[in-house]
């Protein structure tokens, strides 16, 4: 009885490489979101003075003629924490295989790159990073557009 209940080993789904290559992006594009909007909390405290770096006003950044304890550099340093649940999103979302990830990752590095190039000199790999995302997203919507447009092609040609 427990024999029709446990499906046989030829009858299970066969996953092969292609599957598990595009697993492991996957995760480590989510891992890379992840850091990414951990990493935004230091714009935050470098903001609110709770960072050793004297990088909000060090004259390399496009913030650097705010009053440090004004009201705008508390706005943006709020703003900084932003990116950091759209990431979280964007993640678990990728993780899971849902097709609304790329507008939260899109959003979240939208602010991001905005922040980042606020703060121009100390942010630069944030800008880097950033970039490399957005080139990952485009790449991505290329390669999915393409991959549906071929299937469609080919059912087509199966119904025909």
């Amino acid at each position: 009885m427990t024999d029709s209940i446990q499906p046989q080993a030829d009858t299970l789904p066969h996953r092969g490489a292609e599957w598990w290559v595009a697993r492991a992006i996957a995760v480590l594009a989510a891992l890379l979101f992840v850091q990414h909007g951990v990493v935004h909390f230091m714009g935050f405290a470098c903001t609110f003075g709770l960072a050793g770096s004297g990088a909000v006003n060090d004259g390399y950044t496009l913030v650097a003629a705010l009053d440090p304890d004004g009201w705008t550099m508390h706005a943006l340093g709020v703003a900084w924490l932003l990116p950091s649940p759209l990431y979280l999103v964007a993640s678990a979302g990728l993780v899971l295989r849902r097709n609304w990830w790329q507008a939260w990752a899109l959003a979240a590095t939208v602010v991001s790159l905005a922040l980042c190039i606020l703060w121009l000199q100390p942010a630069a790999v944030g800008i880097a990073v950033d970039i490399t995302i957005l080139v990952g997203l485009a790449v991505y919507v290329v390669l999915a557009h393409r991959s549906a447009s071929c299937t469609a092609r080919s059912s087509r040609r199966r119904t025909r």
